[in-house]
């Protein structure tokens, strides 16, 4: 089963190797900058999308138990720190 989370992080990882060896694989300055100035581009719009991903799919990563518009959704014996 894959995880949307994960997925897009390790998306983002790869956009992030590629960014880095961008400058180094040409000897002309313009293609460069404009290549890693798209896999930034395409980089800031991966991480919402990052974010969002629990949201969005149901997938292996829980959403927030502790929010600060919502009531908790976990036991309040759990919320203090040493609750005996």
């Amino acid at each position: 089963m894959w995880d949307a989370r994960l997925t897009s992080e390790l998306i983002l990882l790869f956009l992030y190797f590629g960014f880095m060896a961008l400058p180094g694989g040409d000897r002309r300055p313009a293609p460069g900058r404009q290549g890693g100035a798209l896999l930034a581009l395409v980089g800031v719009v991966n991480v919402p999308i990052i974010y969002f991903s629990v949201k969005w799919w149901n997938t292996l990563h829980q959403g927030a138990s502790v929010s600060l518009t919502k009531a908790p959704s976990m036991a309040a014996t759990m919320l203090g720190p040493c609750s005996s």
